[in-house]
């Protein structure tokens, strides 16, 4: 996975001043209410452009540059449900980031967009909510998840 590829090169690579960007992303995203969730979407999706900025590879970079709007719209299949999930994730690799463990950054990475993929296919979508109501989705994607 070319994303999952991009993170493991972006943290052997990253600099305070790029993981201080990967936080700040992560906390403005945070911060939204979900009445702001186009920009909540817009924050998490931008987040992996710096990744493949930071991999150093030109033709990782070039390969990538559709990521954000592949992530974004994803998250917007999925719906606010999947906020926790997703702002999980973000933490998640941070902290792995900060450690310097690129090969835990590469699983993180390519786990989280599985998980996205798999949240935003419009039959299992549709099945959640015909099985669990529109109060228990949340519930429900993270008993998924994890």
């Amino acid at each position: 996975m070319l994303c999952a590829e991009a993170a493991r090169l972006a943290c052997l690579r990253m600099t305070p001043h790029h993981l201080k960007a990967l936080n700040d992303s992560a906390e403005q995203a945070s911060c939204l209410s979900r009445f702001e969730r186009d920009r909540k979407v817009t924050a998490h999706a931008e987040i992996f452009n710096l990744p493949a900025d930071t991999a150093c590879d030109p033709v990782l970079s070039a390969r990538l540059r559709d990521a954000p709007g592949y992530v974004y719209e994803l998250m917007v299949t999925c719906g606010p449900a999947a906020d926790h999930i997703v702002l999980s994730s973000r933490r998640r690799l941070l902290a792995l980031m900060r450690a310097g463990d690129s090969e835990a950054v590469a699983w993180e990475m390519e786990q989280h967009l599985r998980n996205l993929r798999r949240l935003g296919h419009p039959n299992h979508a549709a099945e959640l909510r015909e099985v669990c109501g529109s109060d228990d989705i949340r519930s429900a994607l993270l008993s998924l998840v994890w």
